[in-house]
């Protein structure tokens, strides 16, 4: 009998843009909008279509809770 691995439905790219965000609480700030640009720049090549889809779901909240409008054009992945 051969082991099998387990699938993890996340890879570990996303679990640390999802490990941010869960840990962040708007109001969202220039450093808390920096953090995630950093995460998601860095991850961004390498994620699936199904996380980059639940990334758009982390940006929208962002953009609602950010702290001053004038911040929603720095979010990485706003257009």
């Amino acid at each position: 009998m051969c082991a099998s691995k387990a699938i993890q439905p996340y890879s570990v790219d996303f679990q640390g843009i999802s490990e941010w965000f869960e840990a962040s609480h708007p109001p969202y700030d220039f450093q808390d909008i920096y953090r995630f640009n950093s995460l998601y720049r860095r991850a961004y090549p390498v994620l699936s279509r199904e996380e980059k889809r639940r990334i758009e779901e982390f940006v929208d909240a962002i953009i609602e809770g950010v702290e001053e409008r004038k911040l929603v054009p720095e979010i990485f992945g706003v257009v």
